[in-house]
């Protein structure tokens, strides 16, 4: 299943370009994001949750180490975003995707980050995708982007999937692309303007939010 040229203008591609173009950005709202996380590994449900945990504005209010228990557990919890794994031994990621309450925005957690994956979560009503080799400030600034309704790919993923596109990216696109993975000013804006990321903005990283009072 392919993600069509369309489809991709319409996707909210809000990469973390770098901690230096984040910190230039004030998180204004500061009500409490509640968060659940869904993987079969324990290491890594406590390695999320203690990340998670140092944002004043972050809640891990459940962990599930199964497609079914997350099922069973997850109504009635008022989680906003729900970090899921893809591989899972009894219910893939994919498939609980779509027996998740509604109003929740998922991201969806991989080992993997090959295009066709990354299509097929977004394709799933996923909000957004990390491999689990994401660096912390990713993590946090996917939380964030999602529970405002933006989506979320890191900028590597990002141009994967444009590299991928049914229809080729022009010289302008591709310039932006490269423009967003290594951090150049002006990479996002001329991304709105190409149709190559949708409107909509970054948050800030962990170590500076706070520190700038620019809006």
């Amino acid at each position: 299943m392919a993600v069509t040229a369309q489809g991709l203008n319409n996707i909210a591609l809000i990469v973390k370009v770098s901690a230096f173009d984040n910190a230039n950005i004030t998180r204004q709202d500061k009500t409490m994001i509640t968060v659940a996380l869904i993987d079969d590994h324990l290491i890594v449900r406590s390695g999320f949750a203690q990340l998670l945990g140092l944002e004043p504005d972050l809640q891990v209010v459940a962990e599930f180490g199964s497609g079914r228990e997350a099922l069973a557990g997850l109504p009635g919890r008022g989680v906003q975003v729900c970090i899921c794994d893809i591989s899972m031994p009894d219910i893939s990621g994919l498939e609980l995707l779509s027996q998740l309450p509604k109003g929740m925005a998922t991201i969806m957690l991989s080992v993997h980050d090959s295009p066709a994956l990354v299509e097929q979560a977004l394709n799933a009503g996923a909000r957004g995708f990390l491999s689990k080799r994401c660096s912390p400030d990713e993590l946090i600034a996917a939380v964030h982007t999602v529970a405002t309704g933006g989506c979320y790919l890191t900028p590597d993923i990002a141009i994967k999937l444009a590299s991928g596109r049914q229809d080729p990216l022009t010289k302008r696109e591709r310039q932006v692309a490269e423009k967003l993975a290594q951090g150049i000013d002006g990479g996002e804006r001329d991304c709105r303007r190409t149709g190559l990321v949708a409107e909509n903005s970054t948050r800030p990283s962990r170590q500076s939010d706070g520190k700038t009072g620019r809006q």
